[in-house]
Formats: C-alpha cells, structure tokens, sequence
C-alpha cells in the first residue's frame, strides 16, 4: 500500500517529486530546511512543520506553507496539523520525519528528565506524525 519515494538525480534535477504534497518535521533545523528548499525547488507543494513560532521564521521559498508553533510530540496537536495540512494541500503524498535533537548527559548523573526529553523528541515525534499522516496518505 505505501512505498517509499526514492530520489535519484538526473540531469541536476528530482523529477520525481514535482507535484507531489509532502509535510516535513524539523523543517526549520540545518537539515530540514535543506530538504523544504529542495523539495520546492523541484515543484513540490511542502508543509514544513517546526516548534518555532510562524512570526519568528525565516520567509519561506514559493512553495511552502509553514506550520509554526506545532508540538509533534503532542498527539492531539500533531493529529490537528496533518489534518489541516492536508487541508491546505489538498492531499498529502509523503511524510518526511526530520525533528530530533540531543542533550548531553553522562547516564550516572543525568536526570530521567533528559531521557523522558530525548524519548519525545527523538521517538514519539516520528511515531505521531506517522500515525496522523498514514490515514492522509492512503487517501490519496
């Protein structure tokens, strides 16, 4: 039912991803907006998706609609997002799961607060975007 988009560049192009509606987690982070720059560069419409506020943003290249202030470690918000992404998109062809980060902690004397952190941020992210995006998808 679900394969992957695999991108191969051809003649300096991703020919593949033209019209194609895909949501991005973590798409103001060094390698997300490479990825939301890319994939609009292609002619794909992209929802990029970030904990940062819309207002404190960078513009946007054509193509793009950001989705600020969304907490994808929130069930509930991430369900809401994707919904609405859709919505705006008029669809969704793919999810491309980027948010993550780290804290450094030594496991003697860190806190379970670091681990609960990097368990939200690093897992549970990917699993309720995924989870939202899949009924969107299969959509299609």
């Amino acid at each position: 039912m679900f394969g992957y988009i695999c991108v191969k560049a051809t003649g300096g192009g991703f020919e593949v991803l033209q019209g194609k509606r895909i949501a991005v987690t973590g798409a103001l982070g060094a390698l997300g907006s490479v990825v939301v720059r890319t994939a609009a560069a292609t002619g794909a419409s992209v929802a990029a998706i970030a904990r940062t506020s819309a207002s404190k943003a960078s513009a946007q290249p054509s193509g793009v609609v950001l989705f600020g202030d969304t907490d994808i470690g929130d069930a509930a918000a991430t369900d809401a997002t994707l919904r609405a992404i859709a919505q705006k998109l008029g669809g969704l062809d793919a999810l491309v799961n980027i948010a993550g980060g780290f804290r450094w902690g030594r496991v003697a004397n860190s806190g379970v607060d670091i681990w609960d952190e990097m368990y939200k941020t690093n897992l549970l992210t990917a699993v309720n975007a995924t989870r939202a995006a899949l009924p969107l998808m299969s959509a299609n």
